[in-house]
């Protein structure tokens, strides 16, 4: 008599990803791209996993003005998610 996880593990879920089988690797991971694929931005994490994670490139902070009205940039660092503008984030 089977279980209920390995029938669910069998028939897959909605809010799991499948469990890769290490014999079958293929359909294993035919079955995770057809699962991402059918999430809300799963195209995005299909793009993450080919072609590595999402670079935010690099940001500077503005210390301040000089008295001739140019700006003081600090040194250059990683951006992060909370440098991103409304926009970006989307």
């Amino acid at each position: 008599m089977s279980s209920n996880s390995d029938d669910i593990q069998a028939a897959s879920s909605d809010t799991r990803s499948p469990m890769l089988d290490r014999t079958d690797y293929d359909s294993w991971s035919q079955r995770i791209w057809l699962h991402y694929r059918g999430k809300e931005n799963g195209i995005y994490i299909l793009q993450s996993i080919d072609q590595g994670p999402f670079e935010l490139g690099t940001t500077r902070d503005t210390l301040g003005t000089t008295p001739e009205g140019g700006v003081l940039l600090g040194p250059e660092r990683p951006r992060t998610y909370d440098d991103l503008n409304d926009n970006d984030k989307k």
